[in-house]
């Protein structure tokens, strides 16, 4: 949508401060003349964007050009600080604080008739988990000060290997914790899940960034790590018992009932230790339908469980 480009534009200027049309058009997809019509129409709303020309050209906002506290609503305020403050249960940061604080006054006094509080209100804080919290925190520091770490970390195979790398970015995804690093180990950018890092050290040696991916580069990696494997079509029975769960992972739209009097599900997921520990969440009222090989590993752990007990 048009309005969606144009907030992205000015996004980008103001988070890059120089851009120009065949960058913007490469980003958007887009004509370059349909990005000088963007321009003017952002033009025409009231923030002042010039065009420099030469090698160092691009689109600018005007040097000096404040923004004026009507620019935000007071819902669209208490939006952003609902956000920040949520992002601060796990960060504990005195800058985010510090940005918190500035947008509650001037959402004070802002002229806006909407003074309606914010009724969502979020929470990222681990259950129980401080070693998190201050792995994020460490983690957070090294970044900020280009300083490189060191830790044991256990992959989904359950084997541990000692890495020293660089930091990069903090990710929340889903509801997990990643690093994005740079591995001297791999000589290559890696994802670590926080919580899988043990024994994190911060070194007492500083890094020259290299070429960092942005969000579209890092979310295409995401995607090709996804593909180690592949997302396959797994197909499910639930008991009735089990609808209220079902509904919350699978969403009322997706289950359909069957001739067993429950309800079939599908879901598109790599196969991994994730799938195998959901599925057993279930207990005695799930059954796996297909593939044949998710079956019978699910079959294998089961027994396992079984002769424990």
């Amino acid at each position: 949508m048009k309005k969606d480009r144009l907030l992205a534009i000015l996004l980008l200027l103001l988070n890059k401060g120089k851009i120009t049309s065949k960058e913007l058009s490469n980003h958007f997809e887009v004509s370059e003349r349909t990005i000088y019509r963007d321009i003017e129409a952002i033009n025409l709303a009231g923030i002042p964007i010039v065009s420099k020309q030469g090698k160092n050209g691009g689109f600018e906002i005007l040097e000096g050009f404040k923004i004026e506290k009507s620019f935000f609503t007071s819902n669209q305020l208490n939006t952003i600080i609902t956000a920040l403050k949520g992002l601060n249960t796990v960060l504990k940061d005195w800058q985010i604080d510090e940005v918190i604080n500035k947008l509650s006054l001037l959402n004070k006094s802002s002229n806006s008739p909407s003074k309606r509080k914010n009724p969502i209100f979020i929470n990222l804080l681990p259950y129980s988990n401080k070693s998190l919290l201050t792995n994020i925190s460490r983690l957070k520091n090294a970044i900020e000060e280009n300083k490189t770490v060191e830790f044991y970390y256990t992959d989904s195979k359950n084997e541990s290997t000692e890495r020293k790398v660089e930091p990069y970015n903090l990710i929340l995804y889903g509801n997990s914790w990643y690093l994005y690093a740079y591995c001297y180990k791999r000589n290559d950018y890696r994802n670590f899940k926080v919580r899988r890092i043990k024994e994190l050290k911060t070194l007492n040696e500083t890094f020259i960034p290299r070429k960092c991916m942005n969000e579209i580069e890092w979310e295409e990696m995401w995607k090709k790590d996804w593909g180690i494997e592949k997302p396959t079509e797994i197909t499910l029975e639930i008991s009735k018992k089990a609808k209220s769960k079902a509904e919350e992972f699978f969403g009322t739209e997706n289950l359909k009932e069957n001739e067993k009097e429950g309800y079939t599900a599908s879901i598109t997921y790599p196969i991994d230790d994730w799938v195998y520990d959901f599925i057993l969440s279930f207990g005695e009222n799930i059954e796996v339908i297909s593939p044949e090989s998710l079956r019978n590993i699910i079959k294998e752990k089961a027994l396992k469980i079984y002769e424990k007990y």
